[in-house]
């Protein structure tokens, strides 16, 4: 043991010279420094005072304990080993404080930690004390307190953590890199200058030594500030579970000035997933930047053109500010983006998960890629360019307006709560159902979706895919009556394999021109009809199901070539008559057969040239219609069928359910038919009206 109730002085020795105290050191006098370093580490109890104008006093070990009245104002304090330092007096460091290992606690009056604070090992606790100092260098070891560190000038992190309730604020530039820093215990951390971060995570609960310390980590970037997440190694700002009182759950970065991400390749992803709140501009420059935590926005959001931003978790809140970009949005997981303000992207929307809701503002891409999530409220979301959707639903009260050409694939589009999707390009469906009537996991929303094709603008249900267009009950107040497909430009179906079927189950109303150039359209839910249809050779125009008509006294057809008019209904009636029928064609079973036909193929050939028949009333009521033939062209809509093999039908608006209208070839024809008024008898027109049911 050492006491020293006078002066200890070491001096004369060259600036690195070390001079040791290995045993117990208790001053209650004076220790002076004036050259080298007087290392202490021994431990000792004091209640006097250490001094020095250039040399270092280290207290390098044991337990040392410096009592009230007692202080250290030497030129340069130092803190090492793996002891303890309490102080209840006075601090005043002139030079430097270091922190190489063990613990120092300020519990006293900590008036300067000199201009520079050097933290490589161990831990700083400033309690409540506020301190300020020129520069910091951080390479490991932590930083504790609720008082707060102010750092006036540059700020060089590598590695180590900053812990308790106070806040370290940086006036100067600051450099995080190597293994990134850890924020714990509610500290802050405030930019207020350019904070370049290049290398480590960003972890804003942390666990020191195996020991949880409730509360989490944020980071404040005030206005005027800039934070760079700069390079591919500047990768994440997260957070860890530690148990339920220290979640994480309170972890937050606060943007009120620029947050950048630059200087990475194109596809590396920075990660921010703790709570991110913007006020002022995140900047994406290069790469990816995915917020995956949710946010409260009031600023603004830039994407440069090759970029990404993306919401990839938690709720956000865009409510004021603009979110521009010529590159993409992206949204994955399960996001919920709720868009209160001006959402103009000139990219990329790019839905893959969530729901992006347009909550009161409308909205404009200009391209759409879809894959999953969903596209919700009351705005209108107008996509200017491409759209490309292989899964995904749209909902809500606002429409979906499609300006250039769209592609629907994979697994197709739900539509749904009053949602229109309204195409004024070329939209091309080729796989997947189109439901107008959905429910999202699990819970019915009332109201259908509705399909608008606008005048000038082209549907094609494309190939062997396309196959349903339908709306599913899923109750009395969502029974999906009241889904719609309007078409005032062109519906046409192509692409497929002759016996394919597109069936539309919901109700069709064609104000323009249904074209089937392949396989068989069936309209299976009614509509009203003043556009065209056009069949070609050897495909089917069904009309499936609906409301029948009261009559059909005003059908007109004309052509070149020969049609047919199948009743569905009787489809197996037919095969039943054939099978009980003679060969002759007298009826073997009449009591079971109610054909009012002679012959084994009820069809009716329609004549090749204009043509007026008068039917039979007891035969066109077996249909619940009655049937005339005029030579006159009453209004409506029209049936056309293409050129040399074709007839062409001016029908009334309400079609039969199960009528489908198919073409024929001249070539299949069993008779040519002379003009009416030309030798034709009563048994003539009795023969094809006979044949035409």
């Amino acid at each position: 043991m050492f006491n020293n109730a006078g002066t200890f002085r070491k001096t004369g020795s060259t600036a690195i010279h070390i001079t040791t105290v290995g045993v117990a050191f208790n001053n209650s006098g004076t220790v002076d420094v004036e050259t080298g370093s007087l290392n202490l580490s021994g431990g000792g109890t004091h209640t006097g005072n250490f001094t020095g104008s250039t040399g270092i006093i280290n207290f390098a070990g044991g337990s040392h304990l410096l009592q009230a009245g007692s202080s250290i104002t030497t030129q340069n304090a130092n803190f090492s080993g793996s002891g303890t330092t309490t102080i209840n007096g006075t601090y005043n460091v002139a030079g430097s404080t270091s922190i190489t290992g063990g613990n120092a606690t300020i519990n006293g009056t900590l008036t300067n930690l000199g201009s520079a604070l050097n933290i490589s090992s161990g831990l700083l606790d400033i309690q409540a004390s506020n301190a300020s100092v020129s520069t910091l260098t951080q390479s490991n070891g932590g930083l504790a307190g609720t008082g707060n560190l102010t750092v006036t000038g540059a700020t060089t992190i590598t590695f180590g953590d900053h812990r308790g309730t106070g806040t370290t604020i940086l006036q100067g530039p600051t450099s995080i890199s190597s293994s990134g820093f850890r924020l714990d215990g509610g500290r802050t951390l405030r930019n207020e200058n350019t904070l370049t971060w290049s290398a480590g995570s960003l972890l804003f609960n942390n666990n020191v030594n195996g020991t949880a310390i409730p509360g989490s980590g944020t980071i404040n970037n005030i206005a005027g500030a800039t934070f760079i997440a700069s390079g591919d190694s500047a990768s994440s700002i997260t957070t860890s579970n530690f148990s339920v009182s220290d979640n994480g759950s309170d972890a937050l970065f606060t943007n009120a000035g620029t947050f950048r991400k630059s200087g990475s390749t194109a596809n590396h992803i920075t990660t921010v997933d703790v709570a991110f709140n913007n006020t002022g501009t995140v900047d994406v420059l290069t790469g990816i930047l995915n917020l995956t935590n949710g946010g409260t926005h009031t600023g603004n959001f830039a994407v440069a053109a090759g970029t990404v931003l993306g919401f990839g978790g938690g709720t956000h809140q865009p409510n004021a500010g603009t979110i521009t970009a010529p590159g993409t949005v992206r949204q994955t997981g399960s996001t919920t983006v709720n868009v209160n303000t001006t959402y103009a992207i000139a990219g990329t929307t790019n839905l893959q998960g969530g729901v992006l809701n347009l909550a009161g503002a409308n909205a404009s891409t200009g391209t759409l890629t879809q894959s999953g999530g969903g596209l919700a409220g009351t705005g209108n979301f107008t996509v200017t360019g491409a759209a490309t959707i292989s899964f995904g639903d749209h909902r809500g009260t606002g429409t979906t307006i499609l300006q250039g050409p769209t592609s629907i694939s994979a697994s197709g589009l739900r539509l749904d709560g009053g949602r229109t999707l309204r195409n004024e390009n070329t939209l091309t469906w080729s796989n997947g159902a189109l439901q107008l009537n959905n429910n999202v996991n699990g819970t019915s929303i009332q109201g259908t979706g509705s399909i608008n094709n606008a005048a000038g603008a082209t549907f094609i249900a494309s190939g062997d895919g396309a196959s349903s267009i339908a709306a599913t009950t899923f109750g009395v107040n969502d029974d999906g009556s009241d889904a719609l497909f309007t078409n005032a430009g062109t519906f046409r179906k192509s692409g497929s394999t002759a016996g394919h079927t597109t069936t539309v189950d919901v109700a069709f109303n064609n104000v323009g021109t249904v074209d089937v150039d392949s396989g068989i359209l069936n309209l299976t839910n009614g509509g009203t009809h003043t556009g065209s249809f056009d069949i070609a050779a050897g495909t089917v125009l069904g009309f499936g199901g609906g409301d029948p008509p009261a009559q059909r006294r005003n059908d007109h057809l004309t052509g070149h070539g020969e049609g047919q008019w199948v009743d569905h209904r009787q489809r197996q009636h037919r095969l039943r008559h054939r099978r009980h029928h003679q060969p002759s064609g007298g009826c073997a079973e009449p009591g079971r057969c109610q054909c009012l036909h002679r012959s084994p193929d009820p069809v009716r050939r329609l004549p090749g040239r204009h043509g007026q028949f008068h039917g039979d009333r007891s035969r066109d009521d077996h249909l619940g219609r009655s049937s005339r033939l005029r030579h006159h062209h009453p209004p409506g809509p029209h049936l056309r069928l293409q050129p040399a093999t074709r007839w062409r039908t001016h029908a009334p608006q309400r079609e039969h359910p199960h009528l489908e209208r198919r073409a024929v070839h001249p070539q299949q024809q069993h008779q040519r038919h002379r003009p009416p008024g030309l030798g034709h008898d009563r048994e003539h027109h009795r023969r094809h009206l006979h044949r035409l049911r």
